[in-house]
């Protein structure tokens, strides 16, 4: 979903869009004026750690399931999707 919204939003001429797993994310080597993260749980270790790490340099938008996670309030804003989190089996 995020490589597709990427490509969309640079051929709209939007500005430089890129999309990465957030273990693989090269922040630091752009110029980012918002960064957007897409957790189901809010849980995700990797998520969790690059919101940290980008708190106070630059905009969060977050999209979660798990609205009780701890993700919605390390975020900037937040695009809460409780009907899309799931149970864990």
């Amino acid at each position: 979903m995020a490589q597709n919204y990427a490509a969309l939003r640079e051929a709209a001429g939007l500005g430089p869009t890129d999309a990465f797993a957030a273990s693989e994310a090269l922040v630091a080597a752009r110029d980012y004026d918002a960064i957007v993260l897409i957790t189901r749980s809010g849980t995700t270790t990797e998520v969790l750690e690059l919101v940290a790490e980008l708190c106070g340099r630059v905009r969060t938008v977050g999209i979660v399931g798990d609205t009780a996670s701890p993700f919605p309030d390390a975020v900037d804003a937040l695009a809460a999707l409780p009907f899309a989190d799931e149970t864990s089996v």
